[in-house]
């Protein structure tokens, strides 16, 4: 399949990365802070460039160079609070907006003998939480943190999963596929 495949470039890719963060005192021992930036990430390198066979030689997952990057959109609002110059305590309202996560997609012929799977950038996720920490940063004998977090995640994606060359059973599969989880 390498001498036989036509092959083409990958193409670059360029993204801006913007971030802020404003954080505003309030009194001499609380502040309000908010934050708010995009990240990205370069899909692994098994969603790129791999190339799996099966002992008989058929190609059973093909990689895609070409992957869109990965793109976190998160805020954060938040509020400090020292007390008695001993502990810490952070309350914290986040977002994040996750796109273009790696996946892969099963291809069938319609008689079922050729199956593959190539890498798409079709997944996403929506996380939301709020987290509470009371920490002690400083101590001669005792210092950390104490944490709780409340998050609600939905994950998916966009599309399909699976593609079938018979009508019937891309139906049959549509009908049943379950797009998004809690």
């Amino acid at each position: 399949i390498e001498e036989l495949a036509e092959t083409i470039k990958a193409e670059p890719s360029f993204t801006l990365s913007p971030r802020l963060g404003i954080s505003h005192p309030i009194t001499d021992h609380s502040k309000l802070y908010f934050n708010y930036g995009h990240f990205y990430s370069e899909a692994g390198s098994t969603y790129r460039f791999r190339l799996q066979r099966e002992s008989n030689g058929l190609v059973t997952k093909l990689g895609n160079p070409d992957l869109n990057q990965e793109r976190t959109i998160a805020n954060e609002l938040g509020y400090s609070h020292g007390l008695n110059n001993i502990y810490l305590l952070d309350l914290a309202d986040y977002y994040k907006d996750v796109t273009n996560q790696p996946g892969w997609v099963v291809y069938r012929d319609a008689s079922n003998t050729v199956s593959y799977s190539k890498a798409e950038s079709n997944n996403y996720q929506d996380i939301r939480g709020l987290e509470i920490t009371l920490s002690k940063p400083r101590g001669r004998f005792v210092s950390g943190f104490v944490n709780y977090t409340y998050m609600v995640k939905t994950s998916g994606y966009f599309d399909l999963l699976q593609i079938y060359q018979n009508p019937q059973a891309q139906r049959d599969y549509e009908k049943r596929n379950q797009r998004d989880s809690k």
